[in-house]
């Protein structure tokens, strides 16, 4: 539960960037095992804003999925990210809320994807423009991911890390040779983080923004698209698509394995 302290800097927070909305409500939103969500309304029982509070999972560290989530809603503030409204230092993020549709909830049809399309470019091309990136930084964050896994006392599958590790090696020369291309991804994609407002798409949950080849994007919403029944594939290159096909498989195999250890329940059925 949310310390009253914390609750009374953030409701501090929202009243000054909305004015006099005073009392506050606060609701719990369902969120995965490494986060607590909350919805902010005032006194007219408008939603302003959520909360975010990261909490450790013991393989992707809260203070890193603080940072990323951060420095993302900075680079994209406004445009297709939600605006920040508050932060504390590796703990909370507040930002304004976003009221629109959820892609799965959508009635798909052309228009819808090239609307996909343009947000999920555009995480890639902004990034381009403002971040740098290296092989190394990709290279070091799969090297520490898989050492997290090995180290974790929840006693992941070997069989499943030492496919990753495979992976880790192979992906070295994908680097090398479209290394022009290396960006930041958003690399959580799954619909329900996309939210149709008007006639644009805004990308919400960036605590797993990082340094990587965009196919990695590509391929993780195809791997959730299925998971919702949506009618819709990205496209990949095809010299690159088997490789980030295992990749995301693996990860995604080995996230479900911890959330269902901890919680004893069915994550997704895939």
């Amino acid at each position: 539960m949310i310390q009253e302290s914390l609750k009374k800097e953030i409701e501090i927070a929202v009243n000054q960037r909305f004015k006099n909305l005073e009392p506050f409500k606060w609701e719990p939103i369902v969120a995965g095992y490494t986060n607590e969500k909350y919805l902010l309304s005032g006194n007219n029982k408008e939603p302003l804003a959520i909360c975010k509070i990261f909490t450790e999972d013991g393989i992707y560290q809260h203070e890193q999925r603080f940072e990323r989530e951060v420095q993302a809603l900075e680079v994209y503030d406004g445009s297709i990210a939600p605006k920040i409204i508050w932060k504390k230092e590796s703990e909370v993020v507040v930002y304004e809320y976003v009221e629109g549709t959820e892609l799965h909830l959508l009635k798909f049809d052309e228009s819808i994807s090239d609307k996909l399309e343009e947000v999920i470019n555009s995480v890639h091309k902004i990034s381009n423009t403002k971040r740098k990136v290296m092989k190394t930084d990709v290279v070091l964050f799969y090297a520490k991911l898989a050492q997290s896994y090995e180290k974790s006392v929840l006693g992941y599958p070997t069989k499943l890390i030492n496919k990753l590790k495979d992976l880790i090696n192979q992906q070295r020369e994908i680097l090398d040779e479209y290394q022009e291309k290396l960006t930041y991804v958003h690399g959580d994609l799954i619909p329900p983080n996309f939210i149709l407002i008007d006639d644009k798409f805004v990308l919400i949950d960036w605590e797993f923004s990082r340094p990587e080849l965009p196919f990695f994007d590509y391929q993780y919403f195809n791997y959730y698209s299925k998971a919702h029944d949506l009618p819709f594939k990205l496209k990949i290159e095809k010299e690159v698509q088997e490789f980030y096909y295992n990749l995301v498989d693996v990860l995604e195999r080995l996230w479900r394995y911890g959330y269902e250890q901890k919680n004893k329940k069915i994550f997704y059925h895939l």
